[in-house]
């Protein structure tokens, strides 16, 4: 059928063509195994907090991670991408078999394949190269920081326990932090850790970067490590202020206090990022 022909039917952009190429496969499926993932964390937090504080708290996933979902599929949909070739095709129905599955994380290893084998297969600096580059990083809040985080809990909530304790000139044990008060000591749980935000820092760096279509170089890599630092300052203060203040731990925890934690840490990363990042040097390898 003539390409003005589709059109006249009104063929939606989104749905790919039988001669589809990679970035315009890669895209389709990619959005279904992300909805896939995301699902039960939505659900779960709109059935705790109702419908309207979820929204305004994005249903509890970062902000930056929606936002660079939005972006890698736009690149992807931008160009078709190279020509569809059978082992395309077989990754592509490998990993849309992976949404059939009833464990979220079977959608993330398949979407994080998939980017990877997109990445491979597309010409460097091209959209759908750099679309695959930010699909992948996506994966990484989302499911690999929290499997590493997962192994390395102990090791990675001594260093929020040190940096507290260093704030709040007291005494630690673990993952435990004396009051400022000496009325009590203070459980830092894996939920609140800093580094539960550092790969927010990475996608948001990852998605600035192959957005602009720019080289990662070493300096652009240390502004990343400046926004995870600042991460993790960010978490640092609030723990040592709920130390401080452990009257007001409702408040700085679960309340105000929490939005504006999660807002400044946004925006400490984007800033960080974006300007780190900065401009030239285009066609990323």
């Amino acid at each position: 059928m003539p390409e003005e022909a589709e059109l006249a039917l009104g063929r939606p952009r989104f749905l790919p063509r039988i001669d589809a190429g990679l970035g315009e496969a890669v895209a389709c499926v990619g959005v279904l195994l992300f909805l896939n993932g995301v699902t039960r964390m939505v659900v779960d937090h709109v059935s705790t907090h109702g419908f309207l504080p979820s929204l305004s708290a994005t249903f509890g996933i970062s902000a930056i991670v929606w936002a660079s979902a939005c972006a890698g599929l736009a690149l992807l949909l931008r160009e078709p991408g190279p020509a569809m070739t059978p082992n395309d095709r077989r990754a592509c129905a490998i990993a849309f078999a992976a949404c059939l599955a009833p464990m979220e994380s079977a959608c993330w290893i398949a979407l994080a394949a998939l980017s990877a084998y997109a990445v491979r297969r597309s010409p460097p600096g091209s959209d759908t190269h750099r679309g695959a580059w930010i699909m992948l990083g996506v994966t990484v809040p989302v499911f690999w920081s929290k499997a590493i985080f997962f192994a390395l809990s102990d090791q990675l909530l001594t260093v929020d326990a040190v940096l507290a304790s260093t704030m709040l000139w007291s005494d630690r044990a673990g993952n435990t932090v004396r009051l400022a008060d000496d009325s009590g000591f203070l459980w830092i749980a894996p939920a609140c850790s800093s580094f539960a935000n550092v790969s927010l820092g990475v996608l948001a760096w990852i998605a600035i970067l192959r957005w602009r279509g720019l080289a990662p170089t070493r300096r652009r890599f240390a502004w990343c490590l400046l926004a995870i630092a600042g991460v993790v300052l960010v978490n640092g203060i609030r723990i040592a202020l709920i130390g401080h203040f452990p009257a007001w731990y409702e408040f700085l925890h679960n309340g105000f206090g929490a939005t504006v934690t999660g807002w400044v840490t946004l925006a400490v990363i984007l800033a960080t990022c974006s300007h780190g990042i900065g401009h030239g040097d285009r066609v990323a390898p």
